[in-house]
């Protein structure tokens, strides 16, 4: 468990988070921390979600950008197609307002509404980054960060981070965080790395809040090792519906660590974070099912978590449901023909060497 802790705190760079107000007055369209700081209670309810369809449709501006904001990123959990959102953030990024192509600029960055074309989405956030947007300004940093749709560079990445939180967007000063921790553009600088990602904690950061929980959890950074300061740093971002802070939560409560053992809500918190799109959570939560583990035995149900692992490209979990396709032996039927796709799919794209061999053995048998 160390081991993977630590290699989450050397690999994690975020976007956007929610964040307290500012004091001091600001646009609304220029905010820091836009893109998420309204999401969480407007998707608790449908009615307001009505409500906002309606200011967006009257061309209120703030109604429109965070409907653009809300389909895009979560259509699937309100359902509405995130291409529907597509034409609302066109429409502001058709005038050139700044977070109009902050938002479009998202949408081409992760896939959401649109096919995935990182230099047309690094165009669109450097519009809105050099108009001043928070947001915008992290999300290029991010791009600089991970060499996406542009050359990497690790300096122009903490520099668009530094701007941002120099801005209040709290994913600038997670980001900045990072960058210290990995030295990444920056000198290593552990101490100085927790000091940027608790503020970025502090001002709502939910990935900031992980990170934090993470570094009481194992001790690191110059943090004293405290289960009770993990664990509440996990629960404040697991409520903001961070799915490794929920699997993290889930954990604790499937092995008592921190917290009195919870099986039953243990499953519960995989599951939660599963269903959001968390792989790792897709991934535990098969094996629950395969192995009865905390849940009563159900191959049918560990198929189906396999399965949408799988979708997300797990190795393993390939591997396992081209096993269900050959056996014939659950919910999925046997079929030969996409057990061998599966396989040639590990083998062409896969990423561990144990997975690859596998599959190389599986389909030489299979033709």
């Amino acid at each position: 468990m160390r081991r993977c802790l630590s290699a989450l705190l050397t690999s994690l760079v975020t976007v956007a988070a929610a964040a307290e107000p500012s004091e001091t007055k600001v646009d609304p369209l220029m905010a820091p921390n836009f893109h998420d700081a309204f999401k969480a209670s407007v998707l608790k309810e449908r009615p307001a979600l009505d409500d906002l369809r309606k200011e967006a449709d009257a061309g209120v501006p703030l109604a429109v950008a965070r409907w653009c904001a809300i389909v895009t990123a979560k259509g699937k959990e309100i359902g509405v197609p995130a291409a529907d959102g597509i034409a609302y953030c066109r429409r502001l990024a058709d005038k050139d307002v700044p977070i109009g192509n902050y938002l479009l600029g998202l949408a081409y960055y992760n896939g959401w509404g649109v096919e995935t074309d990182e230099p047309r989405s690094v165009e669109l956030l450097r519009l809105a980054a050099q108009r001043q947007h928070p947001g915008a300004m992290s999300a290029l940093a991010l791009a600089y960060a991970n060499g996406r749709g542009v050359a990497q560079d690790s300096v122009e990445a903490v520099r668009w981070y530094r701007q941002a939180a120099d801005k209040g967007e709290s994913a600038g000063m997670v980001g900045t965080g990072i960058a210290y921790w990995k030295g990444m553009g920056v000198r290593k600088d552990e101490r100085e790395a927790v000091r940027w990602i608790r503020m970025g904690a502090e001002h709502g950061d939910y990935q900031g809040m992980l990170l934090l929980g993470l570094f009481h959890k194992m001790g690191a950074g110059g943090v004293p090792k405290d289960n009770d300061e993990a664990i509440r740093w996990f629960q404040r971002s697991a409520d903001g519906g961070h799915g490794l802070a929920t699997v993290n939560l889930a954990m604790a409560y499937d092995q008592g660590d921190g917290v009195a053992k919870d099986p039953a809500q243990a499953i519960r918190l995989y599951r939660s974070a599963a269903e959001g799109g968390e792989l790792l959570a897709m991934t535990i939560l098969a094996r629950k099912y395969l192995l009865g583990d905390g849940v009563d035995q159900d191959l049918d149900e560990a198929s189906r978590w396999f399965k949408a692992a799988a979708d997300h490209g797990d190795d393993d979990s390939m591997i396992v449901v081209a096993m269900l396709y050959e056996s014939g032996n659950s919910r999925l039927g046997k079929d030969l023909d996409k057990a061998k796709a599966l396989y040639r799919k590990v083998i062409s794209t896969g990423h561990t060497p144990r997975a690859i061999k596998k599959a190389e053995e599986r389909l030489q048998e299979l033709e």
